[in-house]
């Protein structure tokens, strides 16, 4: 697994290029960021669409009937 100094310093990393960057960089980043974020945004909504669709399947939740008439007597 990664340390916390790996993770923080890859992070000052990206923070120290994106500040030296010029015009074309930070285009290039915006666009990267948007890029590889598009899929995760997916994945977490397909998966909250899963949820709130199966989330009484478990429960022993049935939809109820339609209701029915009364009978009526017949005489």
């Amino acid at each position: 697994m990664l340390s916390s100094g790996l993770v923080l310093a890859q992070c000052v990393l990206c923070y120290t290029s994106a500040a030296a960057a010029k015009g074309s960089g930070i285009h290039a980043l915006r666009s990267g960021i948007l890029l590889l974020g598009t899929p995760a945004v997916f994945l977490f909504v397909g998966i909250l669409v899963l949820a709130a669709r199966r989330r009484n399947r478990f429960h022993g939740f049935t939809e109820a009937a339609p209701a029915e008439a009364p009978l009526r007597e017949t005489t």
